[in-house]
């Protein structure tokens, strides 16, 4: 039988509400663009795995956003205590516990400006600003950021003047994050944002630039140098009509920020800050995984992490989604501009990351925290399992038909790098509406091309399946030992349907 022209197996997630136009899936597999006389347009590489870094931290669970590296160094907040952490995983320094039985979110910003090293953590579930070295609130805030020698925050609580407006945004003095009085100067050190009427829930400084997000505006400020006071300023025509629907997925990495975004007339998309210009880079599909989330708890709880390796750079989402009745992990690639789920039977990484080149005296990595334990790990491509727990990677295609006429399919072949493991092959003739129990093991083709009796193989094939007018086809891979390489696949079927329509 002829093989099917132009079929592309490999690709992203691309899940609609109805799979009749689309299904495709890569769980644990993103895509890898190849060059114009590559064997295929998209490989599929495996989700890097995780190896244990140390034997735990002496409380936990590590907190979302707990992970800071900087200057050589790491420091982690897990559980109420926060620790400076060692090259082996072990504790340089305790500094003690910040207290209120914190469930976090983290968020740690270094302060610059003088020379001694200043490390500062907002506690998400206390609303308070600490100085890590001694763990004394400084602060009560909502939402901090590093900017141009100055902390800035968006205060509540006590640190409102005159319990007054919550939109009061305050700068420490330049280049100390434990005064928040500064002098001299006969003006107050804040400012109330008025541009909008809705709440600032988030701050991030890129480029020379504070972004002020509200809950459905943004506006842009820059340091305007005033000598006494608030010493940020508006950019004139800097006011956005758009907002920070979760204030934990606001990530700056790669020179640009995202956040997961909207306004009151629609639900959340994923957006891109370009300069002023917020670009949209979430699409159909992963708008509607993401509608599925409480509106009240699933999208304000949602968090995201930035990490880059390997020549990619990921923003990876996760929000609580009640279709699945759990978390679900959706992942943009800023190098290829594509979509992947990633999932987790193991320890689930999703408390953030912390990259660095140079650790003490060692070359750096990757860091994660489990936010069910004390577990540290470090993230790698070249990993094969999350801490010896076994990782499933899934590819879902897209549909398989033409002119809705009934085909014959004979032969699926996949080419692929998966060293020992086994794939198993399950197809859906209904159009992805169901996938059935009729999974069969992938049979090793005899002939590899490579020297006789290798125990690997990169040509498996499943036969006869069936008469269909629109297959999906879906691959499943586990494994614990080996690294999963998906290249392509091939399909054989006739090329000719009913001379009329069957019954």
């Amino acid at each position: 039988m002829p093989r099917v022209p132009n079929f592309q197996f490999t690709g992203p997630t691309y899940l609609l509400p109805s799979p009749v136009l689309d299904s495709q899936r890569s769980i644990n597999l993103y895509p890898e663009a190849g060059l114009g006389d590559s064997k295929s347009q998209l490989m599929l590489t495996g989700r890097p795995g995780l190896f244990a870094f140390g034997s735990g931290l002496p409380t936990g669970p590590i907190l979302r956003g707990g992970l800071w590296a900087g200057n050589r160094r790491l420091f982690a907040a897990a559980g109420t205590h926060v620790y400076e952490v060692s090259t082996t995983g072990g504790v340089v320094t305790d500094f003690g516990s910040f207290g209120g039985g914190s469930t976090g979110p983290i968020k740690f910003a270094q302060n610059a400006g003088s020379a001694a090293f200043q490390l500062m953590m907002l506690d998400s579930s206390q609303s308070k600003i600490f100085d890590v070295a001694t763990l004394t609130p400084q602060f009560n805030a909502t939402a901090m950021t590093y900017a141009d020698g100055f902390q800035i925050a968006v205060a509540t609580g006590a640190s409102l003047v005159n319990a007054g407006n919550p939109n009061q945004i305050n700068a420490s003095a330049f280049g100390d994050a434990t005064n928040w009085t500064p002098l001299p100067g006969p003006l107050p050190a804040y400012v109330i944002r008025s541009g909008a009427s809705d709440l600032v829930n988030g701050l991030e400084w890129l480029n020379g630039l504070l972004y002020i997000f509200g809950q459905s505006t943004l506006e842009i400020w820059y340091d305007a140098g005033n000598a006494a006071g608030f010493p940020f300023s508006r950019v004139n025509g800097g006011q956005i009509g758009l907002g920070l629907v979760a204030p934990h997925s606001l990530v700056k990495f790669y020179n640009c920020l995202m956040f997961l975004g909207g306004d009151p007339n629609g639900c959340p998309q994923v957006y891109m800050m370009q300069g002023l210009n917020p670009v949209r880079v979430s699409n159909a599909s992963i708008e509607f995984l993401l509608q599925y989330a409480s509106a009240s708890v699933g999208i304000p709880s949602a968090w995201a992490y930035p990490y880059q390796e390997a020549g990619h750079t990921f923003y990876c989402l996760s929000v609580l989604n009640f279709a699945v009745n759990g978390l679900i992990h959706l992942c943009y690639d800023l190098t290829t501009g594509l979509w992947h789920e990633r999932a987790y039977a193991g320890p689930v990484p999703i408390t953030g990351v912390a990259s660095i080149p140079q650790f003490g005296t060692l070359s750096g990595g990757t860091f994660v925290g489990d936010i069910g334990s004390n577990a540290l790990y470090t993230q790698q491509i070249i990993t094969p399992s999350d801490a010896g727990t076994a990782i499933t990677y899934t590819r879902q295609s897209g549909p398989v038909f033409r002119d809705n006429l009934v085909h014959t399919f004979d032969r699926f072949e996949l080419d692929c790098d998966i060293g020992t493991a086994a794939a198993t092959l399950n197809w859906s003739n209904d159009g992805g509406r169901n996938f059935g129990t009729q999974a069969r093991a992938m049979k090793q083709a005899a002939n590899q091309g490579g020297p006789s009796g290798a125990p690997w193989g990169t040509r498996y094939f499943t036969n006869q399946m069936g008469r269909s007018r629109d297959m999906r086809l879906q691959v499943n891979i586990t494994s614990s030992t080996q690294l999963v390489r998906i290249a392509q696949g091939l399909l054989d079927c006739d090329n000719t349907g009913p001379p009329t329509e069957d019954a």
